[in-house]
């Protein structure tokens, strides 16, 4: 049985990337030092779960500090259909973005990324937010390749060994831009995925209210570790069975929920369910208008 809680303004980060003094971009969202995640190169999941890099310079290649591309969040490959491909990731990565098509020069712009594959500029043709649920759908055209195909979801059980996917923001790889007669921005960078791996430590039904992530009474799994901006919005995935079984959103203070006389943070996602229910109601919405 789920404990609940009620978090309200409380000490909280999302897992949003950026860079190094990021511009007044999310400032605080710096990687914990005590953060630890290692490169998978093989991971049988790698193409279907993408990265989503920001370009704060609105589509002009430059260099120098704050102005190359960099990670910004994941999502991965949930559904599809016969024309289209679904991508889920949480709706706070969207915060401080121009989801606008024709945008000022300057804003942070997002697009989902994989290097083998193809570049999306995310706007509101493409992304559909379920805000109170922390959920966002991304949908693009249906890609013929049968590598790239939804990733399995299951459920969790106590004792369970997870790992989570994602691109995150402090990352050591270059993201390089370049642009293409008669198509939009495309990136490239090496063509890896990073891994994080501990245990399940607890399940609440947690309601945040914060500056950058506010949801409703949600399902959530708590995890022994902790985490760091880019990983928002990547598959937490059980070693057991290889299937999803979360979505990751952010880090909480465990003396919020924990016995513990030492301050810690810790990495929490949505159980996969919840994030299916959100789906579910996108899709009621989108067919409704």
């Amino acid at each position: 049985m789920s404990l609940v809680l009620t978090l309200t303004v409380i000490p909280l980060f999302a897992l949003i990337g950026a860079p190094e003094d990021p511009v007044n971009i999310h400032p605080k969202y710096i990687g914990l030092a005590d953060s630890v995640f290692s490169l998978e190169t093989q991971n049988e999941y790698q193409k279907s779960v993408w990265a989503i890099v920001a370009s704060k310079n609105g589509g002009e290649v430059k260099s120098g500090r704050n102005t190359e591309p960099f990670f910004w969040g994941t999502a991965f490959l949930i559904q599809e259909s016969s024309t289209e491909h679904r991508f889920v990731t949480a709706a706070h990565v969207f915060e401080g973005a121009a989801l606008g098509r024709f945008s000022d020069t300057g804003l942070t712009k997002l697009y989902l990324v994989h290097p083998d594959i193809a570049t999306f500029r995310l706007d509101l043709r493409n992304v559909y937010l379920c805000k109170d649920q922390e959920v966002a759908l991304i949908t693009i055209p249906r890609i013929s390749s049968s590598e790239i195909k939804p990733l399995p979801v299951g459920e969790l059980r106590k004792g369970m060994i997870l790992y989570n996917l994602g691109f995150p923001g402090r990352a050591a790889v270059k993201i390089e831009m370049r642009h293409q007669e008669g198509h939009e921005t495309a990136f490239s960078f090496s063509s890896f995925i990073c891994q994080q791996r501990g245990e399940f430590l607890n399940a609440l039904r947690l309601s945040l209210s914060s500056a950058d992530i506010s949801h409703g009474f949600m399902k959530s799994i708590i995890l022994d570790y902790t985490s760091e901006p880019g990983f928002s919005g990547g598959p937490l995935i059980s070693t057991e069975t290889n299937k999803v079984v979360g979505m990751m959103i952010g880090c909480l203070r465990a003396d919020n929920f924990l016995e513990t006389s030492q301050p810690r943070t810790v990495a929490y996602a949505l159980y996969i369910e919840e994030v299916l229910n959100a789906l579910e109601s996108c899709a009621k919405d989108l067919h409704k208008n």
